[in-house]
Parts: C-alpha cells; sequence; structure tokens
C-alpha cells in the first residue's frame, strides 16, 4: 500500500535518539517481512518524515546479540548488523540510491543504474546520458548522516556473546541537496517515490546458535531486480500531527 511521508514539525537531529515530538507522532511503516515474503514478527519498526531540506529514516530493531562488523567505507562498510535504505524516485529503476549505515556507524552509499535495463541499449544509454550525472556506482559520495545507538553491549563477530542486549536504534538524515539532480527533484506535495529497507542482523537472535537474517519492508529475494518489490512512498503536505 501507498504510505504518506509528512512533515517534522522540527529539524531533526540525527543522533540514534528518537526522542524529538516528530518522531512520537510519526507513524510507523509497514511491518517487515523477510525476504521470501514469510511474516517476520514484531522485531523491527521504522518511519519516515521530512521537512524542507532533508529525508528522514529512524528504524529500532530488536535484537538479543548485536554483532558489530569491521570499519570501512562503501562496500566494506556493511558488515554486522545494519540497515539499508533504498530510493527510487521514478520508480523505474533507472537510477536507485542506496544507502547502508552499520551498527559500528560507518556508512555506505552508491547509485545504481539501470536496474533491469540492457547496459548496451542505446535508448537506455541515451536516457542515462541525459541525467548528466557526474558519478555513480561506488564514485557517488553525497553528503548524509546516520547514527546508531545501542541498548546492549555490541560484540565483535569473532567473541563469544557476553550478555543479552534489548536492541539498537538506527537514524538518518538525508539532505535532499545531496540527492543528484535531475533524477532526484524536490519532491513535489502529490509526488511518489519508492523505497525498501532492510535490516540485516548476524547474532543469534531468538534462537540458539549463530545466524544471519535479514527482514524486509518490502519482501524480496533480491532487492535490485526488475522483480524486485517496493513501497510507494507519497509527499503529503501534512504535518506529522496533522494526519488524520
Amino acid at each position: 500500500p501507498v504510505q504518506s511521508c509528512f512533515k517534522a514539525l522540527a529539524p531533526i537531529q540525527a543522533d540514534g535518539n528518537l526522542a524529538e515530538e516528530s518522531w512520537q507522532k510519526c507513524s510507523r511503516l509497514p511491518a517487515f517481512g523477510k525476504p521470501n515474503g514469510m511474516p517476520s514478527g514484531d522485531v523491527v519498526e521504522a518511519k519516515v518524515m521530512r521537512d524542507e531540506s532533508n529525508l528522514y529514516f529512524a528504524v529500532v530493531c530488536k535484537d538479543t546479540d548485536i554483532v558489530a562488523g569491521k570499519a570501512g567505507h562503501d562496500g566494506e562498510a556493511v558488515d554486522g548488523d545494519a540497515i539499508r535504505i533504498l530510493i527510487d524516485p521514478r520508480q523505474n529503476g533507472l537510477g536507485v540510491a542506496d544507502f547502508s549505515v552499520a551498527i559500528s556507524g560507518t556508512q555506505s552509499d552508491r547509485l545504481v543504474t539501470g536496474i533491469g535495463r540492457d547496459p548496451d541499449d542505446a535508448a537506455f544509454l541515451e536516457e542515462l546520458k541525459g541525467l548528466k550525472m557526474e558519478k555513480t556506482g561506488w564514485d557517488w559520495e553525497p553528503v548524509w548522516k546516520g547514527a546508531v545507538s545501542v541498548q546492549g553491549t555490541a560484540r565483535r563477530a569473532e567473541e563469544a556473546a557476553a550478555d543479552q542486549d534489548a536492541g539498537w536504534t538506527a537514524e538518518i538524515a538525508i539532505p535532499l541537496a545531496s540527492l543528484p539532480t535531475p533524477l532526484f527533484t524536490a519532491p513535489a506535495v502529490g509526488q511518489t517515490w519508492r523505497i525498501n529497507i532492510m535490516v540485516t542482523s548476524e547474532g543469534n537472535g531468538p534462537a540458539p546458535g549463530p545466524t544471519k537474517r535479514t527482514l524486509c519492508l518490502a519482501p524480496a529475494l533480491a532487492p535490485l531486480t526488475p522483480d524486485a518489490r517496493w513501497v510507494p512512498l507519497t509527499f503529503d503536505a501534512r504535518k506529522v500531527d496533522e494526519k488524520k
């Protein structure tokens, strides 16, 4: 179903602490599922909202065994427990912004182009050229902020679990000005983008023994393919406390 992106009551400080009134009044997105579409239980809660300058995401994860990966950047950063956000403004796979923040706080970003398109197709190449984007793939380096707070003790993957954790929270602020134009334009009221959010957990989880599981807002076995599922996100003129 289409989800509404309401306006924040005031600018949000992305610090991993969801104490702002805007977050308290912001509606949660649909329940997450496993990539195969099966229910996952109520272990992840996500919210999204905006102001005139930024798009904000908050993801709260219940997790009894929090695992921190190695430090790094881009392709090396998404290690251990992590959040991944995919944004497709044209809803056709022409260009998808891919943001990740790991439990360690390290960030990853890339701009994926031509999902489901023949890379040698002349029409596609001409359309991509018309966007005049300076950098794509891992070379794309937008300015954004991701912060994580841990309710427990994050361990390294090679370490044994020493306690039982409660979970962790990721808060992300993406400046609209950092998204490449004209692929992304400042969203007008009523405009629809499509998104997906994925959570990777490498800890023990609720069952004994090591596990690695992925939960998705729009469940899909392959999130960046023509068959991927997405959640439509429509920009609303109202603020989070004005919604009905």
